[in-house]
């Protein structure tokens, strides 16, 4: 598996968010994104992108899997959310990516389905750096919205620190 932590997020997001495929387009955003802390880490990511930007240019030896978290609208929300990677530079703050999902997570989006998107719509980065990731903070809030779960595997992924 590719993205482990992406997978589970994406598998718990789709328990608490996906409804029927037939609904009517909601106008909000998925329940899961409307914490207090989802919301706090989308912006401390979003704070800190300049460090992503950084070392995706750079791509220093170790760091690899660079991909971002971006605001699409999907058929069942005006603000859906989806990790993108592949990043290609479409414009001077324009980009372009493929979605990643894995084991049915976020069955709005479809894996490999190419994206265009504003850098403005990126909530969060993401890439990993001696095996660990960076970032990926609201997988990290995410794990504090389960706290009678043993997530200490998961939280083993993570470096101690998002930024570098």
């Amino acid at each position: 598996m590719k993205y482990p932590l992406i997978s589970l997020f994406a598998m718990a997001g789709l328990a608490v968010c996906s409804g029927n495929k037939d609904a009517v387009v909601q106008e909000g955003e998925p329940p899961l994104y409307k914490y207090a802390s989802i919301k706090a880490a989308m912006l401390e990511a979003q704070s800190t992108l300049p460090v992503f930007w950084d070392h995706f240019e750079a791509h220093s030896s170790g760091e690899e899997q660079f991909r971002v978290k971006i605001i699409e609208p999907s058929a069942d929300y005006l603000r859906d959310y989806v990790w993108v990677e592949y990043l290609q530079q479409a414009g001077p703050t324009e980009w372009r990516g493929s979605v990643i999902i894995e084991n049915g997570g976020n069955d709005r989006f479809q894996t490999g389905q190419t994206l265009d998107f504003a850098e403005a719509d990126i909530v969060d980065w993401a890439y990993r750096e001696g095996g660990l990731e960076r970032g990926a903070y609201t997988s990290r809030a995410m794990l504090d919205l389960a706290p009678d779960a043993d997530t200490s595997a998961i939280r083993a992924t993570f470096h101690e620190s998002p930024v570098p």
